[in-house]
């Protein structure tokens, strides 16, 4: 690949990280058609996360895990102590311990703080550069001479960009070392990192476009030998008990199904694996999955029908025939696997929702908004958890209670107009001097705070 095109490639995901860095955060809400979420797959990496952090010092309750629907391999630790996945990360992983390498090195970046760090070197010393450079590619994009982009982007990006560069890699390196240290202290492999490396170092030499982890997370040649040798030289003092490998293959099976984008190539995947294999849990959960996404609902039941009669205490498995039951306009039935599953997991927050939309869905709106009105309070910024509330009071006539929970909803997605309607329909129908009215003028009080404060930066 051309030189300029690298240069270019390597300004243009450092802009967009540092962008995605800002909107997420500003967001504090779920993107559910980007972020993949659910009691499994959250619980999964909690699991495998709770030691990292508290090795690295960090308390465990801040961080959140997420998983977004993208094939290539990357993850980022947002500043909001967000740590996000992309799916081809755990898709590609061959054992926990690399998932932990990966998690143990984003957790690191968050400890040494370089997110904000890398935030102050783009703006003190290579934006500028960098938007000359992007300024003169087009230049030399419109001309028709590329040579003109291509000195103009080197000439103008060279200093700057070699600083950012250098940083970074030294902020890679220390990372690096961090986590070797915080999975040898959790009690996992620290060489799972360096397979997880090796194996972006192998696809970096089959490609002519350098993978996107490489992009916000610079590779050296030396990189690797240096993680090896550290983690020859950090052994942790016990291995300690970690997810399952069946685990993983049953969460790589969920989400192979979700990320697939055409629902039935997923099952024709699944399918050909079971005729090898028909007795394999992971792709017949899977298939269960991918058939539900593709709308064929009475073979998924089916499938996961199976599955229960061998797993009967698994939350999972019935969580995902209540999502299937949901999809088919059975939320009675749904109700039912909804609180089986939450016997054996009763902490989840994702089957208390599904479990609440089983009741609204049967028009037993008190029972719902009881559920919601505990999720709520307990997670203030789940904007999905006050829309179901908002509709389920509104359905039983709370008109106020409704405005308001959905001026909270329309106030988390920023979506100003709406929320600003809804607060001043519930203050209009509560009574005056009530706790309700107050609740409402407060609310947007704190929305119009916000919205100066973004205004004056």
């Amino acid at each position: 690949m051309p030189k300029f095109k690298i240069i270019f490639l390597f300004i243009l995901s450092s802009i967009l990280y540092i962008s995605s860095v800002t909107h997420l955060h500003a967001q504090n809400s779920d993107r559910p058609v980007l972020i993949i979420s659910g009691s499994e797959t959250n619980d999964f990496l909690n699991e495998i996360g709770k030691p990292l952090l508290i090795a690295a010092g960090i308390e465990p309750i801040s961080v959140k895990f997420h998983i977004m629907r993208d094939p290539s391999l990357n993850a980022m630790a947002l500043p909001s102590k967000d740590i996000i996945f992309n799916s081809g990360i755990i898709l590609r992983a061959q054992s926990v311990d690399e998932v932990a390498g990966v998690m143990a090195h984003e957790i690191a970046h968050l400890s040494a703080g370089h997110h904000s760090k890398l935030k102050s070197e783009l703006k003190n010393v290579s934006l500028q550069t960098m938007l000359l450079g992007v300024a003169g590619l087009t230049a030399g994009m419109i001309s028709g001479n590329s040579k003109v982009g291509q000195a103009s982007m080197i000439s103008s990006a060279a200093s700057g960009q070699s600083i950012m560069l250098a940083n970074q890699r030294q902020k890679e390196s220390q990372a690096d070392r961090l986590a070797i240290r915080y999975l040898a202290k959790a009690g996992y492999e620290p060489h799972g990192l360096t397979t997880f490396m090796e194996r972006i170092q192998q696809e970096q030499k089959s490609t002519s476009m350098p993978p996107q982890y490489l992009l916000s997370h610079p590779l050296s040649s030396t990189r690797v030998v240096e993680i090896e040798e550290l983690a020859n030289e950090i052994r942790p003092e016990k291995l300690r008990p970690k997810p399952k490998k069946r685990t993983l293959n049953r969460i790589k099976a969920k989400l192979l199904a979700a990320t697939t984008t055409v629902p039935s190539i997923a099952i024709d995947k699944f399918s050909n694996r079971l005729n090898k294999n028909p007795d394999n849990f992971s792709n017949r959960y899977g298939l269960a999955v991918a058939q539900r996404y593709a709308g064929k609902l009475p073979e998924s039941q089916r499938q996961l029908d199976s599955l229960i009669i061998e797993n009967p205490e698994d939350p999972y498995l019935l969580r995902e025939r209540g999502r299937t039951y949901i999809d088919w306009g059975k939320p009675a039935k749904a109700q039912r696997d909804f609180q089986t599953a939450l016997k054996f997991h009763p902490k989840s927050q994702d089957l208390q929702y599904w479990l609440a939309f089983a009741f609204k869905e049967q028009k037993k709106y008190k029972k719902a908004s009881r559920i919601l009105h505990r999720l709520t309070n307990k997670y203030p910024k789940k904007a999905s958890y006050f829309y179901l509330l908002g509709i389920s009071e509104g359905k039983s006539g709370h008109l106020a209670k409704g405005h308001l929970a959905l001026g909270r909803y329309y106030a988390l997605i920023r979506d100003i107009k709406n929320s600003i309607w809804h607060f001043d329909e519930a203050i209009r129908l509560y009574p005056q001097n009530s706790a309700g009215e107050n609740n409402a003028k407060a609310a947007k009080r704190r929305l119009i705070g916000d919205i100066k404060k973004i205004k004056a930066r």
